[in-house]
């Protein structure tokens, strides 16, 4: 559907897009730690996972999709705008252990 980037609607299917894949990589990082974790830990995996995630696309799917959409911001900007993002995500999944609520969906027997 090529000529959906033009539409009036790309701005809001592309943050569609973007939180249903923020969910998602919020979810796969929550069943990763399905144990209770020190918050030390929880932070550097959240910081790997958002710099992992910032690497695949500043340096390989974007450069491909829209060159000229790279260079819009420097890399040092972008790469500290997503572990923000990680902090933020590794703060509410320590908040809520801290409350002593499950992190992941518990197993009943």
């Amino acid at each position: 559907m090529p000529g959906l980037a033009s539409s009036s609607l790309a701005p809001w299917i592309g943050l569609f897009i973007h939180f249903l894949l923020s969910i998602a990589l919020a979810a796969v990082l929550v069943r990763a730690l399905s144990r209770p974790l020190h918050a030390a830990v929880i932070f550097l995996a959240a910081l790997a996972a958002l710099a992992t995630v910032w690497a695949f696309n500043f340096l390989l799917l974007l450069p491909l999709i829209d060159p000229a959409f790279v260079s819009l911001l420097p890399h040092p900007v972008t790469l500290v705008s997503k572990l923000l993002f990680g902090v933020a995500m590794a703060s509410v999944l320590v908040w809520q252990a801290g409350r002593e609520l499950p992190i992941h969906s518990r197993e009943t027997a």
